[in-house]
């Protein structure tokens, strides 16, 4: 179904969003 595409779609983002805080994270550390 499209919700479910849009779906796996705003996981995947929030996967990078997370990775990328992550690196700031341990950069500003």
């Amino acid at each position: 179904a499209i919700e479910d595409e849009r779906f796996e779609e705003a996981a995947r983002l929030r996967d990078q969003i997370s990775k990328v805080e992550k690196e700031k994270g341990v950069v500003e550390l």
